[in-house]
C-alpha cells in the first residue's frame, strides 16, 4: 500500500484534479510512502439507511431531479492482508445522525 500527498488543497476542483492525477503515478515520484507491504487491496464503505455500501454508490436520496445526499455516519476501511482482513470502522457524529 502506497499513501502519495499532495499540498493543502481548498477547492473541490484542485482535490479532484489530485486525485486524477494520483491515479497515473508509477510508485517512485516524490512523496509516495509505502505504508503497508502485505496488503493486497483496500475497501472503503460508508454506513447510511443502516447498512454498509460502497463509498462509490449514488447518494441515499433525491428531491425531484437533484441528489440531496446525507453525509454518512459511519466510514469502513478494510484491508486485505496477506494474513487476513483487518477492518477499521469509525463512527461520525454530527447534525442529522
Amino acid at each position: 500500500l502506497w499513501r502519495w500527498s499532495s499540498p493543502p488543497l481548498r477547492r473541490s476542483s484542485d482535490v479532484q484534479e489530485a486525485w486524477l492525477r494520483s491515479q497515473q503515478l508509477i510508485g517512485d515520484e516524490p512523496g509516495n510512502l509505502r505504508l503497508l507491504e502485505e496488503v493486497q487491496s483496500l475497501q472503503v464503505y460508508f454506513y447510511r439507511n443502516n447498512g454498509w455500501s460502497n463509498a462509490q454508490s449514488s447518494g441515499d436520496k433525491t428531491e425531484g431531479d437533484v441528489p440531496q445526499e446525507k453525509p454518512p455516519s459511519g466510514v469502513r476501511l478494510q484491508l486485505a492482508l496477506t494474513s487476513g482482513t483487518l477492518t477499521r470502522d469509525i463512527m461520525l457524529s454530527g447534525e442529522g445522525y
